[in-house]
């Protein structure tokens, strides 16, 4: 913790201190990769670290680094910290930057995001039509991918509000594209969002079919922990409602296991 802070303190005092528009630059450079390295552990110091990179560079006018730091800021809030009023406001931040730099696939990519968020925080009319302004952008410059990425934002925004029907369409169309491409990082992320659905309503016949397409992937090296952790949590109250115990606590093994170790290397699961 010593050297980690004492690291921390010495590039800020040199963010603070170089008044070279090079030295600078290269100051927010390092500032960024520790902050970027530090955003599973030290979800608060990589925020601090990811603001004083974004001084340094809007001072040099580097505006597209600037635009970078506010959207890692408020993916952090977001992802690790689930603070969505802050999330938000960086995430304005940073569309504004690159809606002036006429970037629109940039502007698209976080518009999606943007209005996933703004139905977690209850103002779903806005939100769907952040989505579909992201929408229009990706079909614009025909970026397929951009396209089904907004779907599964959809499908969260549709979450938020209980409307489960309108989530599980968007979900499908989702799965649909990236089946079609063999995402499997993609694939198992929409599975894992029905069969929360689906279990949580009681529509076992078909968790069990996310379950063992889940299942097949589990292994495949392609899974963020994060997807996996989700997995054996939903296995869990999905093994309770078949009433298996020895399911049950094949999961709950898993589950320990991975947060044991993902744990002991000081990742912090939200």
């Amino acid at each position: 913790m010593k050297k980690y802070l004492l690291v921390l303190i010495s590039f800020h005092l040199i963010a603070i201190h170089l008044i070279g528009q090079e030295s600078r630059v290269s100051a927010a450079d390092s500032l960024l990769n520790l902050g970027s390295f530090y955003f599973d552990t030290k979800p608060e110091m990589c925020i601090s670290l990811h603001k004083t990179a974004s001084v340094l560079y809007a001072k040099s006018g580097d505006k597209k680094q600037e635009a970078l730091c506010m959207q890692n800021i408020a993916f952090t809030f977001q992802e690790k910290l689930n603070t969505t009023d802050s999330a938000i406001y960086y995430m304005e931040k940073a569309i504004a930057l690159w809606t002036g730099l006429e970037e629109p696939l940039n502007r698209a990519n976080l518009l999606k995001f943007y209005g996933m968020l703004q139905g977690k925080n209850g103002k779903y009319a806005e939100g769907i039509a952040s989505l579909h302004e992201a929408i229009k952008i990706f079909e614009e410059k025909n970026f397929k991918a951009g396209i089904a990425v907004s779907w599964f934002d959809m499908a969260l925004l549709f979450d938020s509000q209980k409307q489960m029907d309108s989530c599980i369409y968007y979900l499908k169309k989702n799965k649909a594209y990236f089946e079609t491409v063999q995402d499997t990082f993609r694939i198992f992320g929409a599975n894992n969002v029905l069969f929360e659905k689906y279990t949580s309503a009681g529509q076992l016949n078909l968790a069990t079919n996310i379950f063992e397409d889940n299942l097949k992937m589990e292994n495949s090296g392609q899974i963020h922990w994060q997807q996996l952790i989700n997995y054996y949590k939903t296995s869990m109250n999905y093994s309770k409602q078949l009433n298996n115990q020895a399911l049950y606590d094949k999961y709950l093994g898993k589950y320990k296991h991975l947060h044991d170790s993902l744990t002991k290397k000081g990742i912090q699961i939200p």
